[in-house]
């Protein structure tokens, strides 16, 4: 019987998986956030609010690249999870070769057909008559680059989640996010041209991209003898049948995160552009709440699926909910309270806050951190088609009421767009999905949103009646005071009995023993 060679030490049991994955993502989001916060100011300082706001628009165009990724990393990540949860080395490794080799042609053929379009002459961003200059084009050459290199890489880092080593893998790109943070500080504090940070983003790609297939090579035995060729892109074409759906979903994202950008970059000012970007950035540190759960449950969810354990995988993502809209809620609560008083001084004074549109950000967040979890059952088990359509008729649902309030209501009109399309095609759509595909009832979805909204609710009001009363230290003082008191009762509240953590714990502390011992027997 084949060896499981693609298990390379792994941790014992999967909750110290999910708990050193948990560290490592908790770190993950610490770094992305600082690199959304910290980098704006320097943004704005070194090219000021209309130069910020014409990198927003250009980056925003040539972002879509991404999505030449047509859903392969998600994908091939559940396969390869699959495969190896099943002991199927050979099979492992087969997934793997063809997901590499398929989306590293696709992104080649792409970026010759991005060198085509950007020699064109009469070249222009939407809504301007002015053709692109040769430094403009030079930034689309570079950030597409760096886009389309992230795509068979993407790929092959799945590899770490599929195989037990997520933390690991988190870990190696925390270490290359932070040192690239320091690379891009200092080139923003020298004031560089935006042609030269392009030009940095890209030399970081390319360098991280060579530290992390070293390092996989050395983790993963199984990896060692993948083979890049044309024969296993043409192998690997079967998966684009389930890979597309997850496409699908990005382009809806795409969509959402910058087709607003360049309805509103063809409608107003760049700095009321950097005005609404600056906001959904302070307002979606709310949405790293999320991630933080989701990238480490991922890989056992998709185990539980494989297992046939859905009354597991049913319960464990009614708890996830759960967790997410509380934790997510106590972050809405704290930025509408403080995101006024930070974000003057974040932005160098450059930008006036609009507490109408930062309420409309955080309310759409701490939402979706609901209806957003519940899918991610289905995600991790390759049942996300009919989750795709309901996010690309979100999308089109914003871009068209974007497209129809941004001339009238400029960015709050957008900002409302996002909204209605997150209620008419997110909260309503997915719980329904996935009750129905799960077999259980949608209440209890339901239930699982709105139980922490209301816990949170009255700690929300507290905590805001003392910010409007307290000023100085004393109010920090109160706060934290107030906070820490109501930790308890207000996660009691949400989640429930404690029969759901511990069954939890119970759950994780198991779930992998089974796999160890078929392990040993298959040796």
């Amino acid at each position: 019987m084949e060896t499981n060679s693609t298990n390379p030490s792994l941790p014992a049991t999967a909750l110290s998986r999910f708990l050193r994955g948990l560290g490592s993502t908790s770190l993950a989001q610490i770094i992305a956030a600082a690199n959304s916060v910290l980098l704006v100011p320097l943004f704005l300082n070194a090219w000021g609010a209309d130069g910020y706001g014409k990198w927003l628009t250009l980056t925003a165009l040539v972002a879509y690249l991404t999505l030449v990724d047509l859903g392969g990393q998600s994908f091939i990540g559940n396969l390869l999870a699959m495969e190896y949860v099943r002991g199927n080395e050979g099979k492992f490794r087969e997934r793997l070769s063809e997901g590499v080799s398929l989306f590293a042609l696709i992104a080649l053929s792409v970026f010759c057909l991005l060198l085509i379009v950007l020699s064109l002459p009469g070249l222009s961003i939407p809504g301007h008559d002015t053709p692109l200059s040769l430094d403009e084009r030079l930034v689309l050459l570079f950030m597409g680059a760096a886009f389309l290199l992230s795509i068979p890489g993407g790929v092959y880092v799945t590899a770490y989640r599929a195989t037990g080593l997520f933390a690991r893998g988190t870990m190696v790109g925390n270490t290359l996010r932070l040192i690239v943070l320091g690379v891009f500080v200092a080139v923003l504090v020298a004031k560089v041209a935006p042609m030269i940070y392009a030009a940095v983003y890209l030399a970081s790609g390319i360098m991280g991209t060579i530290v992390i297939i070293y390092d996989i090579y050395r983790q993963i035995p199984a990896t060692r003898r993948i083979r890049l060729s044309l024969a296993a892109a043409r192998a690997g074409r079967i998966h684009l049948a389930g890979s597309l759906h997850f496409w699908l979903l990005a382009v809806a994202n795409g969509l959402k995160q910058h087709g607003v950008i360049i309805v509103l970059g063809a409608t107003v000012s760049p700095a009321l552009v950097a005005t609404y970007a600056t906001h959904r950035i302070i307002s979606g540190l709310v949405g790293y709440v999320s991630p933080l759960l989701r990238d480490p449950l991922w890989p056992e969810l998709t185990f539980l699926h494989a297992q046939g354990r859905k009354n597991d995988l049913v319960r464990g993502i009614l708890l996830a909910v759960k967790v997410t809209v509380l934790l997510s809620g106590g972050a809405a609560v704290f930025l509408w309270i403080f995101g006024p008083v930070i974000y003057p001084v974040w932005t160098g004074r450059e930008l006036e806050i609009i507490p109408i549109l930062l309420a409309l950000f955080l309310i759409q967040a701490l939402l979706a951190s609901g209806w957003n979890t519940c899918g991610w059952a289905l995600l991790a088990s390759n049942q996300h088609r009919r989750l795709s359509y309901a996010t690309l008729s979100n999308a089109v649902v914003t871009i068209v009421i974007a497209v129809i309030l941004a001339p009238r209501f400029g960015i709050l009109g957008v900002a409302f767009a996002a909204l209605a399309g997150d209620l008419s095609c997110g909260a309503t759509i997915f719980p329904w999905l996935v009750s129905h595909t799960l077999r259980f009832s949608v209440k209890k979805i339901y239930k699982a949103i709105l139980r922490p909204l209301f816990a949170i609710l009255p700690a929300g009001i507290i905590l805001f009646v003392s910010a409007s009363f307290l000023q100085g230290p004393l109010h920090l003082l109160v706060m934290a005071v107030i906070g820490v008191v109501l930790i308890y009762p207000t996660t009691r509240l949400a989640i429930g009995k404690g029969e759901d953590v511990k069954w939890a714990l119970e759950k994780f502390k198991g779930l992998w023993r089974s796999r160890a011992q078929a392990s040993k027997k298959s040796a």
